[in-house]
Formats: structure tokens, C-alpha cells, sequence
């Protein structure tokens, strides 16, 4: 060890490189699937050093959304206050455009009003990309459980997806 240097890093730094890992263990493996001991290893600190900062993986995973949605909020202020403060059109525009996000359950919905969709199955992204290229039938059965056809919305000539009335599908 070196005189003069600190053998741990400091509290805060070591909390944030836990909550680093942490989210790129819930990213690749899904909240459920992730596991204590993967962040502890990604973040190269022993288990107990995980407890001394959060109590449970429900712990940490809620202190991962704290830091996004703080760092979202950040993000919407620089966007806000680089513009001239009697630009409300182009203020309120900055805002938006960083801020608005949404989940959407209505396939037809999302199809209508998105550029990007993602995907979830079973806690993780499991596609994304624009909803006519997404929205396959094979992707829409096995994530969703249902049968569809696509047509073409007869106004807008957007993806629009008719459901099967079948049930008793599982997805896959």
C-alpha cells in the first residue's frame, strides 16, 4: 500500500459503483433474475460491503431509479435553462423532448405514436426498434401470448395489428 493514500475508496464513490453494477446487472439479467453476489463481483467489493449500503436488492434497484430519475430531472434543467428565458415554445420543447417517455400496453397504440418501442418479456428487453420492423406476428405470439394479422391503418398507413379472438395461448 502506498503512505499517504486511503486503502477504501470513500462511502459515496463506493455506493455509486455499486448502483453502476447494479444497473448493468438488472440490464443484461433482468431485475428478478439478478443476483446479490453479481453486483458485488462487478463492482469488485466483497458481499458484506454490499450491506453496509443497502439493506436488500430491492433496496438497490430503488436507489438505481432514484439516480435516473435525478439524473432525468438534471438533464431537463440544462436543457431548460440553455435556452433564453423568454422562449417558452422552445423551453417547453427542450422538456419534452428529453422528458417523455411512456409505456404503452396497447400494441396499436404504440404502433400509431412511436418512432422506438421496446419490448419487455419477463423483466428484460427483449427487442426495440421501430414498430413496423418490431411488431413481427412470431415476436407479438411468444412475447404476448396472442395471435394478430397486420393490416395498414386505413388513415394514418401506420402498422395496425387485428387480434386473434383464439385464447388459451401462453407465452413462450
Amino acid at each position: 500500500m502506498t503512505p499517504g493514500r486511503p486503502r477504501t475508496k470513500p462511502a459515496e464513490e463506493r455506493r455509486a459503483d455499486l448502483m453502476d453494477a447494479a444497473e448493468g446487472v438488472f440490464a443484461e439479467r433482468g431485475i428478478d433474475a439478478a443476483r446479490i453476489d453479481e453486483i458485488t463481483e462487478r463492482a469488485g467489493v466483497a458481499i458484506g460491503t454490499f450491506y453496509l449500503h443497502f439493506s436488500s436488492k430491492r433496496d438497490i434497484m430503488l436507489a438505481v431509479l432514484a439516480r435516473f430519475v435525478d439524473r432525468l430531472v438534471e438533464r431537463q434543467h440544462a436543457a431548460v435553462r440553455s435556452l433564453p428565458a423568454d422562449d417558452l415554445t422552445g423551453r417547453v420543447d427542450a422538456w419534452l423532448s428529453d422528458a417523455v417517455r411512456c409505456v404503452l400496453h396497447d400494441l396499436n397504440l404504440a404502433a400509431a405514436y412511436c418512432d422506438r418501442i421496446y419490448v419487455l418479456h419477463r423483466g428484460r428487453i427483449v427487442a426495440d426498434g421501430p414498430p413496423a420492423e418490431l411488431l413481427d406476428l412470431e415476436l407479438v405470439r411468444t412475447v404476448f401470448g396472442v395471435t394478430c394479422t397486420h393490416l395498414t391503418h386505413p388513415v394514418t398507413g401506420r402498422l395496425l395489428l387485428a387480434f386473434s379472438p383464439r385464447r388459451g395461448i401462453t407465452p413462450g
